[in-house]
Formats: structure tokens, sequence, C-alpha cells
């Protein structure tokens, strides 16, 4: 008999968590960042990728971007990308969750070339970084 009990309060007490959790959001998470601030910030990096300043966009990036890319290796892929020295045209900037993490995707078409420039940004310690520059 007490082990039923045991097994009903546990019960009660994971679906009070679970309740909270949905009604709370998960722990966190955070809100998507409106698409003129995105925006704002992914003209930001590309202007300074853009005008010879690759250190100046390197430092608005993720903790996860500088481990994948430290900054010797972004250099040398932003030479390696004529699309990020030309001028580009804004296409879209669109909110979307991976793996419970909250992104926003910026989507660039340069004036010359078919490729796309991609700047995908997340939050990170309370304001949002490039989380991921991907030219294809």
């Amino acid at each position: 008999m007490k082990a039923g009990k045991l097994v009903a309060g546990v019960l009660v007490l994971a679906l009070v968590l679970g309740g909270l959790w949905l009604a709370l959001g998960r722990p966190g998470a955070a809100p998507s960042i409106p698409a003129d601030a995105a925006r704002a910030l992914a003209d930001q990096f590309l202007a300074d990728v853009r005008s010879g300043k690759p250190d100046a966009a390197w430092a608005v990036t993720t903790a996860d971007f500088k481990s994948f890319q430290g900054k010797d290796t972004f250099r040398a892929y932003v030479k390696t990308k004529p699309a990020l020295k030309a001028p580009a045209e804004f296409e879209s900037c669109e909110p979307e969750t991976k793996d419970g993490l909250t992104l926003s995707t910026c989507v660039y078409k340069p004036k010359t070339g078919s490729q796309k420039i991609k700047v995908v940004l997340a939050p990170e310690a309370g304001s949002w970084k490039v989380e991921r520059l991907v030219v294809d």
C-alpha cells in the first residue's frame, strides 16, 4: 500500500513539474529576436566583413562559433568567399527553433553570382550573436 502511494505521489509531482515546464517554457529558452533587430545585427556583421574588418565581425559571434572557427580560420574563410566582398541584397529573416534552441536566419543575395549568404543568429548571455555564417 505504501509503495502505491509513493508511485502516485511521484506521478503527481511529475505532472506538476511537466505542467510548469510547459507553462513557463523550456528553461533557458529565449524569445525570438524581432526581425528588424536580427537584420540590423546581420547587416552590421556583413558590413564589417565586407569592409575588411573580420576581427570586428568575429567579436560579435557566439562562443560556439569561436570554438569552431578561430579568428585566423575565420579570416581565411572570408578571403576564400568572394560573395562576402560584394554588396548583397537582404532577402529574408526567419525565426526557427532547432534542437530546442531559438535561432534566426537572415538570408542575403550577393549582387554578383548565384550564391546565398546565410547569417544564423542565436541568443547567448542575454544578447543575440552570430552563431553561423554560410555561403552556398
